[in-house]
């Protein structure tokens, strides 16, 4: 029975990824998974939301440890970073999902050439694969 609730929580999550620049309100709301937030986006503002600080998830943000690592080696050692904090992610957006609706996860990078050019795409495609939930790209980056 437990199951089937946990089944039913996950497919009712909403997430989808952009970038900061390509974010806009109606998509729902902006949540950091980048270790800084955009310095030009001042918080509350219209755009943005009313919040004074960014909504974030924190195991979603690469380690500094590897941050500039050769593509290969990044994707790898974050999708473990991933799979290590799976459950806190989980929760987090289970919880930000409740308060806020349906979530936009946020970084930096604005074009996204292939599924390993950013790791907003590795993010989307694990929470994919681990929740059973669409987790599509919005804004400039598609």
């Amino acid at each position: 029975m437990t199951e089937n609730r946990t089944t039913e929580k996950r497919t009712t999550l909403q997430v989808a990824t952009c970038s900061y620049t390509g974010y806009r309100r109606e998509m729902g709301t902006p949540v950091r998974i980048s270790r800084t937030a955009p310095r030009w986006a001042k918080l509350p503002s219209e755009r943005f939301g009313t919040f004074t600080r960014w909504p974030a998830v924190a195991g979603l943000m690469p380690d500094k440890a590897y941050a500039d690592a050769p593509a290969e080696e990044f994707a790898r050692r974050y999708l473990t970073q991933l799979d290590e904090q799976a459950d806190a992610v989980e929760l987090e957006l289970t919880a930000l999902h409740g308060l806020y609706g349906p979530l936009v996860l946020c970084c930096f990078e604005r074009e996204l050439v292939n599924e390993y050019s950013c790791h907003r795409t590795l993010a989307a495609r694990w929470l994919e694969r681990r929740l059973g939930i669409e987790v599509p790209e919005l804004g400039e980056g598609k």
